[in-house]
């Protein structure tokens, strides 16, 4: 999630439902604020969360999209972890960039779950 923009993105080119989580309550707050603007709010439900502490139900998700939280969790965790969240044809798309600390110390863990299937 973050600031939102691959959100956006994914928003415009999937007709799914989109949930969009965080840890930071600012970046949760700009993207409703984004996607309201947008009129893309009644698919895309924001949450402030951890989603490695969260459970969802297996073969929940079409697509894990995460941009750079995976380093926070460990790239091996996240593939064992949530491998069992997606569909037997699901994908996961993640970045996974080793950063120094000071440049840790300011990332937000961010993640869009998507589920594709339609209104």
């Amino acid at each position: 999630c973050g600031s939102g923009f691959q959100t956006m993105i994914l928003a415009k080119i999937c007709s799914g439902k989109i949930t969009a989580i965080d840890t930071s309550q600012i970046f949760i707050k700009q993207l409703e604020k984004k996607m309201k603007d947008e009129h893309l709010g009644d698919r895309v439900q924001c949450k402030v969360a951890n989603i490695s502490a969260m459970k969802l139900p297996e073969e929940f998700l079409d697509l894990i999209w995460c941009e750079g939280g995976v380093y926070n969790f460990g790239f091996e965790n996240c593939l064992r972890d949530w491998k069992d969240y997606l569909k037997p044809k699901g994908y996961m798309a993640v970045s996974y960039t080793h950063l120094t600390l000071p440049t840790i110390l300011l990332v937000q863990i961010s993640v869009v779950a998507v589920s594709l299937k339609k209104k």
